[in-house]
């Protein structure tokens, strides 16, 4: 009889996430791949929203990890999911415009030049009153 896999609990996703260096990883991750930098208090709420599903942690601080927490920062910030490659262009650059806009009444610092692509466009549009 094959042995079955045991659950990971949130204990276990605990354990891990301090393998993998505890909230520095968190911050430098969000940083680096994002443009995000966070406050010690905002990695940790992060932390315990990522930490909600204990599976997110199976394999480590990894591309699910980041994925979520990316998104949950988007819901804070803007209230829609991070855009994604198969996100049409107008959802991005609506997103990311509304992010820099909000994002520092909120607390949190986001690199806009890491977003200037979308931002831009939405420039060149109030100027010379394009639609799309």
């Amino acid at each position: 009889m094959a042995k079955r896999k045991k659950r990971m609990t949130r204990l276990d996703a605990l354990r891990l996430y301090r393998a993998y260096g505890g909230l520095t990883v968190v911050i430098e991750d969000m940083k680096d791949w994002y443009g995000v930098s966070l406050e010690r208090d905002q990695a940790k709420q992060i932390l315990k929203y990522c930490m909600k599903n204990a599976s997110y942690f199976e394999c480590g601080w990894d591309t699910v990890c980041r994925e979520a927490a990316i998104n949950y920062i988007g819901k804070i910030i803007v209230g829609k999911d991070w855009p994604l490659g198969e996100d049409t262009e107008e959802y991005s650059r609506e997103f990311f415009v509304e992010l820099i806009s909000k994002a520092g009444d909120l607390g949190y610092k986001i690199d806009a030049s890491r977003y200037k692509k979308y931002l831009l466009k939405k420039r060149m549009q109030l100027r010379f009153g394009e639609t799309k």
